[in-house]
């Protein structure tokens, strides 16, 4: 059986936040870890947007339109935590990428956290319907 070639295989793209303390070898082992997570799935990281400053979802926001544009649907994050500290927020983040672009949203160390709290929800809705402005 031959392997398949780049173009032959779904594309991905990873997404992660760099945090300030974070050692520049630890940024690349994430990196490296997110590139053989894809190979070994059979997808093709195509790139990996970094978010370097904290609050900011300008990475995020390029992930988005690339996923718009290339209809691609595969995302790949270190972990939860990648999106955001922020239980809310995060969750907010994973829903526009899961429902709004129907995106398989993979993640290296754990699987995707849910509120627990009913209230937890319905706020995470009113984000996730700010975000649908930007």
């Amino acid at each position: 059986m031959n392997p398949e070639t780049d173009e032959q295989r779904p594309l991905a793209y990873g997404y992660m936040r760099v945090f300030s303390d974070a050692d520049d070898h630890e940024a690349y082992a994430l990196e490296r870890d997110m590139k053989r997570f894809a190979d070994e799935r059979g997808l093709q990281l195509t790139a990996i947007y970094h978010e370097f400053v904290p609050g900011s979802l300008d990475a995020f926001n390029e992930l988005v339109e690339v996923l718009r544009s290339t209809g691609a649907v595969h995302v790949i994050l270190p972990s939860p935590h990648a999106l955001s500290e922020n239980d809310v927020l995060r969750n907010a983040l994973l829903d526009r990428l899961e429902f709004g672009f129907s995106a398989e949203v993979h993640v290296l160390d754990e699987e995707r956290p849910r509120p627990a709290d009913p209230a937890d929800t319905a706020l995470t809705w009113r984000v996730l319907e700010g975000l649908r402005e930007l």
